[in-house]
């Protein structure tokens, strides 16, 4: 063990240790019962339910509130994602399924779905913040899925493959921090298993396999990463908001920057109407930007013939690009109002 490194099951050891040596229960008990008043018990009780009730009307308050600006907004985003899953779940029957690149991009738009959703439910409860969290991991994941659609099929192989390099990894790390953690050695039956893979697989795509990204290969991506990736797709644009909802996930100071205050002395740990615009706006731009992008896709590997099946996911796609800019246009419009009336009430309170 290193200098620095702390042994929590030692430390956990070492106070159980000296409660049991210096402290009797029943002791401590006794001095508490003498030491507080009853009445003083009921009374820290009651000022906790007093808070407990007042933040929930409030919050109740305030959700009812926004809820009269934002649901006929928030119905239309559910739409979105239901007619962007349906539209291609119905079409799929038209394509080539056993082509792996087609098999993974399907898959990706099934967890671009699932993350929609989960971004609508943040929505729904206000949390705009955790709303732009999973808004990173849809821009993360749209980003893969154009990089894997522009290539050919081979990539997208590497691509599921690679999952195996991850399982390894996931097992060393597991192996090396289980017993700290007091669980069982869950991969022992099968680490033989993933330990062969991973050889297989650095044997025959080379041993630089084993690193994050190098399922790409040199002829497409010298510079493996996803910065290089964002510039090959055209998305590099959106750092901005890349790093904007970075703030929600790692614990540096900026995201401070997120705790709103009310009434100047207390931080906001409770739903907020600020800045639901900007996760309402990237999560149906990136849902319709692939929705229509792989509605096209299919478009192409339709048979020529097929004229009547062509002209159906092109309505489909004009319909998907419609519902995302009026979209934009209504969350504009709710935030603009929101704005305004704060506008007013700061005005009102200064005036008191």
């Amino acid at each position: 063990m290193k200098k620095w490194e702390i042994d929590f099951w030692l430390l956990d050891k070492k106070v159980e240790d000296f409660i049991n040596s210096n402290f009797d229960i029943k002791d401590i008990e006794k001095n508490f019962k003498k030491s507080i008043k009853k009445k003083d018990l009921i009374d820290i009780i009651e000022t906790l339910e007093k808070n407990r009730l007042y933040n929930w009307i409030e919050e109740d308050w305030f959700s009812k509130r926004l809820d009269i600006r934002w649901w006929k907004l928030f119905n239309k985003i559910s739409y979105i994602i239901d007619f962007s899953f349906y539209s291609i779940y119905e079409w799929q029957q038209f394509i080539d399924r056993s082509n792996v690149r087609n098999h993974v991009l399907l898959k990706l738009h099934s967890k671009q779905i699932l993350l929609a959703k989960e971004i609508l439910i943040l929505l729904r409860n206000w949390y705009w913040e955790w709303a732009n969290a999973r808004w990173r991991s849809l821009y993360e994941n749209v980003v893969i899925t154009l990089f894997i659609s522009n290539n050919w099929n081979e990539l997208a192989k590497r691509f599921l493959e690679h999952k195996n390099i991850f399982n390894y990894k996931e097992s060393l790390k597991y192996k090396d921090s289980y017993k700290k953690l007091k669980h069982r050695w869950y991969w022992k039956d099968n680490f033989k298993e993933l330990e062969e893979e991973k050889e297989r697989l650095l044997k025959k795509y080379w041993k630089s396999f084993f690193w994050d990204y190098w399922w790409i290969t040199d002829d497409i991506l010298k510079n493996k990463n996803f910065t290089e990736i964002e510039k090959i797709v055209d998305m590099a644009h959106f750092k901005p908001y890349f790093s904007l909802s970075s703030r929600s996930i790692h614990s540096s100071s900026k995201s401070f920057d997120n705790l709103w205050k009310r009434n100047d002395d207390l931080n906001l740990i409770w739903p907020s109407n600020i800045w639901l615009i900007d996760p309402i706006q990237n999560t149906t731009m990136f849902l319709m930007k692939w929705a229509t992008f792989i509605l096209i896709d299919f478009i192409k590997q339709l048979d020529d013939k097929d004229i009547k099946n062509k002209i159906i996911l092109l309505y489909f796609t004009k319909i998907l690009i419609w519902l995302d800019i009026s979209t934009w246009k209504e969350a504009i419009k709710v935030q603009d109002e929101i704005d305004r009336d704060e506008i007013l009430l700061n005005e009102f309170e200064n005036e008191k």
